[in-house]
Parts: structure tokens; sequence; C-alpha cells
């Protein structure tokens, strides 16, 4: 993330280090005890998803709560304050029902890019450059049908619309037969919450 900010004070535009992308999540899956054969990010999710659920589920405000501490183990990790109960409601609700990606993209630079730029997880479609057949199509529609996934961009890659990877089109040519294509700052995405395919 750092690369990017300086390369936007520098060069105003969005460049990123690649080796240093992959270096990072390396060393957080060593960390985490996440195997993954290919550095996928979703080997980490995997590993902790147990207890990112407990996590989540312990998130619940009490009547009139304005404020909550976060702890794990007996360590503090963090603490908000807020203008009323609502508020707070609505953060932990919002939060909760949040999605393992919140995008996906076909290849790993359009998704590193993205990730980088938003801080969020990004679903890398067809590996490096969208060639690979990884997530399979079906296997992306069942992320999808259980939210998994949030939005779909569009337009990126060998594998994108137009493009020459059977797998990575296949998942283009799914989203644009299933879902509404909306441009947002020059970008086609698609809003997969609606899924009932």
């Amino acid at each position: 993330m750092a690369d990017v900010s300086l390369s936007m004070m520098v060069r105003g535009e969005r460049v990123s280090d690649q080796a240093g992308v992959w270096e990072d999540i390396a060393a957080k899956a060593c960390r985490l005890e996440a195997d993954s054969p290919t550095s996928a990010m979703e080997a980490i999710f995997e590993r902790h998803v147990g207890p990112i659920d407990e996590y989540v589920a312990g998130c619940r405000p009490v009547e009139g709560q304005v404020g909550a501490l976060f702890f794990v183990g007996e360590t503090l990790i963090g603490f908000d304050l807020f203008d009323r109960p609502s508020t707070l409601s609505k953060l932990l609700q919002n939060g909760s029902d949040g999605y393992r990606w919140t995008a996906a993209t076909i290849g790993a630079n359009n998704a590193a890019s993205y990730q980088l730029a938003s801080g969020e997880a990004i679903m890398a479609i067809g590996g490096f450059n969208g060639s690979d057949p990884a997530p399979t199509l079906a296997q992306f529609q069942a992320y999808v049908r259980r939210h998994a996934v949030h939005y779909f961009i569009g337009g990126g890659g060998a594998g994108g619309p137009g493009g020459s990877s059977g797998t990575s089109s296949a998942i283009s040519t799914w989203v644009a037969a299933n879902f509404t294509a909306e441009t947002v700052g020059g970008v086609t995405v698609y809003d997969l919450s609606s899924a009932t395919t």
C-alpha cells in the first residue's frame, strides 16, 4: 500500500511492487499457518473462517450502547465511540453481513491494483494473467450464491470479456447475463448481491 501511495504522490498514478505484494501474502500465510501452493489469500481465510465468525458473533451491542472495546484474548486492539446507539448497531450489523471478497476481477494484476487502492479483499479470477482455470465457473457461482463476493469488476486481463481464457470468459459471460452492469469511474461493475441463480 505504501508503494501505491508513494507513486500517487510522485507520478500521479497507482503503481505497486507486485513482488512485494506476493512476499507480503506469503509472509502472512506463513504467520497464520495457511498453506497454499498458489499463494492464494483464500487459503488464509479458509484456515481462519471459524475464529472470524466467532469474532463477528461476539460483536452484538446491548441496548443503549454507544461504544465498544475490541479485544483479542486479553489484548485491546481497538475501540469506537459513537453519537448514538443506532450508529453502533448499524455499523456492527453491516460488518457482520460482510463478504469474503469485496469484488472479483480477471487477473492478479487487476486484483492487486484494486486491493491496494481500496484496502479490501479482491478475488483474482484466472491467476496471474487471467488464463488459469481457477476458480471454475461452478466454484464462482457457488461463491456468489453464498454471498462471498459482492461485486464483479469487468474488462480485465486475458480472460476478460472478449478474452481468450475459457474459464475467465465463461465467468464474465455468466455475470453479464445474470446481473446488471453499472459504470463507475469508467469501469464496468456488477453488483452480485442479488444472486439467486
